[in-house]
């Protein structure tokens, strides 16, 4: 399978023991075009993108840059470096 030119790979290679990895490829191919969003069954509430969008990368107390996604339904995270608990 074929990447980003972004990415430290260009190309990947799956061995599925007893699958059809012609499946798989069905299914990294749809998540990369973005395809999944089509099958939700209800749109994400813009305030609930809002939210996301506006959540802190970096935390109050100690600085540090958090990695961590901030995903639908969270609504808080513990910052890595000190424990802080950021209020989303």
């Amino acid at each position: 399978m074929q990447l980003d030119s972004d990415g430290s790979f260009p190309a990947v290679h799956f061995h599925l023991d007893g699958q059809d990895c012609r499946q798989w490829h069905t299914q990294v191919s749809k998540v990369k075009a973005g395809d999944y969003e089509n099958d939700r069954i209800a749109a994400i509430p813009e305030e609930v993108k809002e939210k996301i969008r506006k959540a802190s990368s970096v935390c109050p107390t100690c600085g540090g840059v958090t990695s961590q996604p901030v995903l639908r339904g969270m609504d808080s995270m513990e910052c890595g470096y000190c424990g802080f608990v950021i209020r989303l």
